[in-house]
C-alpha cells in the first residue's frame, strides 16, 4: 500500500513537471513522449492494483496525462472532441496501452482545427463563504438563437465542510444573480463565447422548476464529474448547479464549469 502511494506521488510530480516544461516551451512533446508512455504505464499499474488510492490525486494525474496525450496524438483529440469513443478507448488507439503516436509540434497543430483551439471555455465561482443551510447557485445558459450547442466537459464543486450538490436541467433561480467571468482556454483570444454564466448566494432555496439529473452528498472534498461533451445544452436551455452548505457553520465552497461551444 505505501509503495503504491509513493509511486503515485512520483507520477504526480513527474506529470506536473512534464506539463510545466511543455507549457513553457522548454521541451516539446516529441522530447518527452517516452516519459509520457512510461508514467502512463506506471500510473495504470498502480491504479489497477490499488482501489483505495487518493482520488483527488488520481483525477489530477488523469487530467494531466490526458492533456499530454491529446497533444501527442491529434487523432485522439478528434475522438475526444466528437465523442466517437470514450477517453479510455482513445488511449488504446495507437495499438497498446499507454503507447502514444508522437509527431512534431508543427504536425500536431496543423491537424488540430482552428475551432478546437478557440471553442473551450471555463468559469469558476471562486471561493465563497456561505452560512449553514444556505445555497450557492450557478447557472450556465445557452441563449435562444445562438445557433450552436454548449457541450459540458467538466462540472466540479465542493467545500471545506459537508455540502449537497444537485445538477438541474432547465431550472432557474429566483434572484437576478451576478454574471460570472467566462474565459477562453486560449488566452490569446477574446472570451466571446455564447455561454452565459450567473452566480447567486441565497439564504433559502429559490430555484424553480427543472429536472434534477444528479444529486451528490459529500463531506469536506471536491467532486469532479467528467462529461466529455455528452451533456449538451441546446439553444434556449440551461444548466443549474445548486449547492447547499450542510455544515453547522460557515463553509467555504466553490463550483467550476468547463465546456465546448
Amino acid at each position: 500500500m505505501e509503495a503504491d502511494e509513493r509511486k503515485l506521488l512520483l507520477v504526480l510530480n513527474e506529470v506536473r513537471k512534464m506539463n510545466r516544461l511543455q507549457r513553457e516551451n522548454r521541451k516539446s512533446i516529441e522530447q518527452i513522449s517516452d516519459q509520457i508512455t512510461y508514467y502512463q504505464d506506471l500510473f495504470d499499474s498502480v491504479v489497477a492494483n490499488n482501489r483505495n488510492t487518493d482520488q483527488s490525486i488520481v483525477r489530477e494525474i488523469r487530467a494531466d496525462l490526458l492533456r499530454l496525450s491529446i497533444l501527442a496524438n491529434p487523432n485522439m483529440a478528434t475522438m475526444y472532441r466528437n465523442n466517437r469513443k470514450s477517453i479510455a478507448e482513445s488511449l488504446y488507439s495507437s495499438g497498446r496501452p499507454g503507447k502514444l503516436t508522437t509527431k512534431t509540434p508543427r504536425e500536431i497543430f496543423q491537424n488540430i482545427t482552428k475551432q478546437q483551439h478557440e471553442s473551450f471555455y471555463l468559469t469558476s465561482s471562486g471561493f465563497q463563504s456561505i452560512e449553514s443551510n444556505s445555497y450557492l447557485m450557478v447557472e450556465l445558459a445557452n441563449p435562444l438563437g445562438s445557433g450552436k450547442p454548449v457541450q459540458l466537459s467538466t462540472i466540479s464543486g465542493g467545500g471545506l465542510l459537508s455540502t449537497a450538490i444537485e445538477i438541474i436541467l432547465d431550472g432557474s433561480f429566483g434572484s437576478a444573480g451576478a454574471l460570472m467571468t467566462v474565459k477562453n482556454s486560449n488566452t490569446a483570444l477574446e472570451s466571446n463565447g455564447i455561454g452565459i454564466a450567473r452566480i447567486s448566494i441565497e439564504g433559502v432555496d429559490s430555484s424553480v422548476g427543472g429536472t434534477v439529473i444528479r444529486s451528490i452528498i459529500q463531506a469536506s472534498k471536491m467532486t469532479a464529474l467528467d462529461m466529455y461533451g455528452r451533456l449538451i445544452i441546446a439553444p434556449g436551455h440551461c444548466l443549474n448547479i445548486r449547492m447547499m452548505n450542510r455544515a453547522r457553520e460557515t463553509n467555504s465552497v466553490s463550483i467550476n464549469l468547463s465546456w465546448w461551444e
